[in-house]
């Protein structure tokens, strides 16, 4: 109960728009975590909630992003042909002191996919030994040509098989598409 109700927290004190009369502006991703951050560190909980997240923010236009970081799993950027990096970005979990979330930025041509994920999909094995991150990347360069939804799919069925629980596993893809 006391996460959802953090979760509740988090979703109404992010804001990724401002709105003045006719007009908005987007806010840029480092000052929507730098905003939350503030948020969550003025609750004065006895207990830091450790709050993690990485805000995107794409052009579906030209496929340019922005993104920024507060302690979760690095974006692991899929181009339709080539090597898969993780794009790394420095930010402290949310909600524990002051911090400032350095704004980085990315650029996706047609095809290319963009991969988040919650901390728990690197689960441990059967024998209690943490997977490798490479069973994510193996995973990743068997099925980038998948659809969005099917490459999804197979990550999870793929990082799910063999593990005894899957807590906190959730996979996010986006693919750029120029049309």
């Amino acid at each position: 109960p006391a996460s959802s109700l953090l979760g509740i927290y988090v979703k109404k004190c992010l804001v990724a728009k401002e709105v003045v009369g006719r007009s908005y502006r987007l806010v840029p991703p480092d000052e929507v975590l730098l905003r939350l951050n503030r948020e969550l560190v003025a609750l004065g909980l006895p207990e830091p909630p450790f709050v993690t997240m990485t805000y995107v923010q794409v052009n579906c236009r030209d496929g340019n992003l922005m993104y920024a970081r507060a302690g979760h799993p690095l974006p692991l950027y899929v181009p339709r042909e080539g090597p898969v990096e993780y794009w790394h970005a420095v930010g402290p979990f949310l909600g524990v002191f002051d911090a400032t979330f350095p704004v980085h930025k990315g650029q996706l041509k047609s095809g290319d996919k963009l991969l988040l994920c919650s901390d728990g999909v690197q689960q441990l094995d059967e024998a209690g030994q943490p997977l490798c991150p490479d069973r994510l990347q193996e995973s990743v360069y068997q099925h980038r040509n998948a659809s969005t939804q099917s490459f999804v799919d197979h990550l999870a069925r793929d990082l799910l098989e063999g593990t005894r629980e899957a807590d906190d596993f959730t996979l996010l893809a986006l693919e750029f598409d120029a049309r």
